[in-house]
């Protein structure tokens, strides 16, 4: 028997990865083999989700501003042989949680990398 393990991470408590590495150690445990597979669903752990998934990919940590022009540092990811980056739009708002209707990123955030 062989499991896929894919665990969206929980809130202000512990990452995908996290989740995933506790439950394949307990079906290894039991002689199951698994495959563990970071998930988001774009918001908080995206970024890092990304980045577990996908190789060739480095985090970026960039000054901007947050919803009120408040100056905070937020972190994405960074793709160059694609010239793709990875945002989660709750890295550059105040609040350490992600609130859906605050789900926004600042133009200065996102055209760090495009400019490139």
């Amino acid at each position: 028997m062989h499991a896929l393990i894919a665990i969206d991470s929980f809130k202000n408590s512990i990452t995908s990865i996290q989740a995933n590495r506790i439950v394949a150690k307990r079906f290894v445990a039991h002689g199951i083999t698994a495959t563990q597979v970071a998930i988001a669903d774009g918001g908080e752990g995206t970024v890092a989700a990304w980045l577990a998934n996908h190789a060739g990919g480095q985090a970026i940590t960039a000054s901007t501003v947050d919803l009120a022009q408040r100056p905070v540092t937020a972190t994405y990811g960074y793709f160059a042989t694609e010239k793709m980056a990875v945002i989660e739009g709750c890295g550059c708002i105040r609040n350490p949680v992600c609130h859906d209707d605050l789900d926004a990123v600042s133009n200065e955030y996102l055209w760090d990398r495009a400019t490139d």
